[in-house]
């Protein structure tokens, strides 16, 4: 049980979790008698009375597919919205969100330098970049130039240091990176405004304004007759392709010459990859052929990341060979170390197959881009928070080695939620030369509620599984 008494000249905005099925809350009035200090007379005052109370309340247990544990746990806040004393004049202390954007404006380190020039004007000045016709082009440019020079160190903030400092160290925070990319676009003849939000890990904003919620900003591109989103940290990601812990449903887009609105980034978290794989079976069960693979969007930005972290691109062969248990003959790719959205694979492959004197055991699917569930538990108490919506499409043919018939193929199989936001589904075709596979999984949704959970859990399980 919970009860809070708080004088009616203080009013607050009180946020409780009354929509928990095992939490009761009200509001009632009072009053409390202040005895003034040095005063004979006692003074009553009338209250606001809050009273909770909760049963049943095990520990949340941090579980995965969750951005942050906080955003479940069982919590009141209070902000003070406004005073009013006796023969006093009302005091309004909160403030609506248009508000929050001036005390960020109004910070010396922000407002002043959003239509600033950057450090680097004589050297673009020289480089002709501003006359580049195409804008797109002309934002990618931007974003690869400011990355030559100035590195994330990894930490997001919300105001940054000044420019001098961050290029003497070659490297800076969300807000330095991003504020010197705004200052580049100045340079370009590109619109550019600040986009501030909180990080999915950082937290959900409060239902109430508040001006300290956000923990870092993106930056938002006028050009081409469209808004475009970039981050300047991101050495892997591209033009409206963001790393998914911003990828939040409400962002705060703000400017000196803009009213401040509301954006939905959640739509930039895509993940699409397209396997296509043509496979030679001998007798003695090796597997020979190729896989083109074509990753999209954050998929793309995951493959550059393990590109990267891998040592070389011997080490990246390496990494691939031991995760799949293949031998790599060839691998050739595309855009794999270029600012965009798109790379493309095309990899040369051999693998041991199982095979007795008159049979062949075959796994067509040389990559499980599936991987392994991470739904372990029966039940779930908290929603699942999905980082991407994610497409998925393999396709295979495999030859059917001379001499041989095909005795047992995979099932095929579709499984669904019932709103059809995820599915996953394979088909087997053959003849005598050749059977044919397809698979595919989409998920359209980010959030599930846990009452989804179960029917989530079966289909993703069941794509695993084929694989």
């Amino acid at each position: 049980k919970y009860f809070m008494e708080i004088p009616a000249v203080l009013q607050f905005n009180v946020e409780a979790p009354t929509k928990r099925p095992n939490v009761k809350s009200g509001v009632t009035t009072g009053y409390i008698t202040i005895q003034n200090k040095g005063m004979v007379q006692n003074n009553r005052c009338n209250t606001n009375c809050y009273e909770l109370e909760a049963t049943y309340m095990p520990a949340v247990r941090d579980v995965p597919l969750l951005w942050n544990i906080e955003d479940y746990k069982c919590r009141v806040t209070c902000d003070l919205k406004s005073m009013q004393f006796p023969d006093v004049v009302k005091q309004e202390v909160g403030f609506n969100w248009d508000q929050a954007d001036k005390l960020i404006l109004d910070q010396e380190e922000i407002g002043p330098r959003l239509n600033a020039k950057s450090k680097f004007k004589e050297e673009l000045a020289a480089s002709g970049m501003a006359d580049i016709p195409d804008e797109y082009m002309r934002i990618c440019a931007g974003v690869r130039f400011l990355a030559s020079r100035v590195v994330w160190d990894g930490k997001y903030r919300n105001i940054p240091e000044s420019a001098s400092t961050v290029i003497k160290k070659k490297s800076g925070s969300s807000a330095d990176v991003n504020m010197m990319l705004i200052n580049v676009f100045n340079d370009l003849g590109l619109t550019s405004y600040p986009v501030y939000l909180s990080t999915h890990r950082n937290g959900r904003l409060p239902i109430h304004a508040s001006a300290n919620a956000f923990n870092t900003f993106i930056v938002a591109v006028d050009a081409n007759s469209k808004t475009y989103f970039v981050d300047g940290t991101d050495p892997y990601g591209a033009v409206d392709v963001l790393d998914p812990n911003l990828c939040v449903a409400k962002a705060r887009k703000i400017g000196k010459k803009i009213t401040g609105s509301w954006v939905d980034l959640s739509n930039f978290a895509q993940h699409n990859t397209t396997y296509s794989s043509n496979i030679n079976v001998a007798a003695d069960g090796t597997m020979t052929g190729d896989v083109s693979t074509r990753y999209l969007k954050n998929s793309a930005r995951e493959m550059k990341h393990d590109y990267h972290n891998a040592k070389d691109s011997l080490g990246y062969v390496q990494s691939l060979q031991k995760k799949y248990d293949i031998t790599i003959d060839e691998l050739k790719l595309v855009g794999h170390d270029q600012y965009g959205e798109d790379v493309k694979s095309d990899m040369k492959f051999h693998k041991s197959g199982e095979a007795t004197d008159d049979h062949i055991y075959v796994n067509p699917f040389v990559f499980n881009p599936m991987g392994e569930s991470p739904f372990k538990e029966e039940t779930r108490e908290l929603p699942v928070e999905l980082p991407c919506r994610k497409n998925v499409n393999y396709y295979v043919d495999i030859n059917i080695p001379e001499g041989y018939e095909v005795e047992e193929t995979p099932k095929g199989y579709e499984v669904t939620l019932p709103d059809r936001s995820m599915t996953a589904k394979m088909t087997c075709k053959k003849n005598e030369e050749m059977v044919r596979l397809t698979f595919a999984y989409t998920c359209k949704n980010l959030l599930y509620s846990e009452d989804e959970y179960t029917a989530v859990k079966q289909v993703y399980d069941m794509a695993c599984q084929k694989m």
